[in-house]
């Protein structure tokens, strides 16, 4: 049966944590997001006048710098706790920074998309689903907004880039064969998924 382990015996549940190095990196994209929007408020009065247009732009930077601060926030409070930011259960995966779950009978493939051949943390790992709108339809608020885009940028409402996981690349797909017989293609050409471009 597509999706069931092939061995008879139930795996047991993978838990992947945070890599602090992918923290590393959205931290950093958080304080030039907090820089940018300090300096748009400066910008919004000069001179005694406001700035309509940098106003406009503070708040559009501010609001994308809480929902980013928020979600850096809340990975090193899940990597702190030693919480997983993906788990591979014998029935389903779950990538809990989105709050998306799918049982494996709903995923058709896990793809191995690389946005560069060169760049081993331009890898993304996609949980590709059998029906994408059976899949939105169960999902509301954040999470349904998270796997639409993910559907359309990269073909699955599931994908996290091995450089965030707190586990080799290799043992990851070693995981994933463990625990299910949903097939596991290589990397794939980008420009050949959703709306996704180098």
């Amino acid at each position: 049966m597509p999706g069931t382990p092939e061995t008879g015996s139930r795996p047991a549940v993978v838990e992947i944590g945070y890599a602090w190095r992918g923290l590393r990196d959205s931290a950093a994209f958080a304080l030039i997001a907090i820089f940018v929007t300090t300096f748009l408020a400066f910008r919004a009065k000069d001179e005694g006048r406001i700035e309509p247009v940098a106003v406009v732009l503070c708040v559009v930077c501010g609001v994308g710098t809480v929902w980013l601060g928020g979600f850096v926030a809340r990975a090193v409070w899940r990597t702190v706790r030693r919480l997983p930011l993906l788990t591979l259960g014998s029935e389903r995966v779950v990538l809990h920074s989105a709050r998306v779950a799918l049982p494996w009978s709903d995923i058709a493939e896990v793809r191995i998309v690389s946005r560069s051949p060169d760049d081993r943390t331009a890898k993304i790992i996609v949980f590709v689903p059998v029906d994408a709108d059976r899949v939105l339809a169960g999902l509301r608020g954040m999470p349904r907004r998270f796997a639409r885009s993910g559907i359309k940028r990269v073909g699955g409402p599931i994908f996290v880039r091995p450089h965030d996981l707190a586990m080799p690349f290799a043992e990851v797909l070693a995981a994933v064969r463990r625990v299910t017989a949903v097939p596991v293609r290589p990397a794939i050409d980008p420009r050949s998924v959703g709306g996704m471009r180098r």
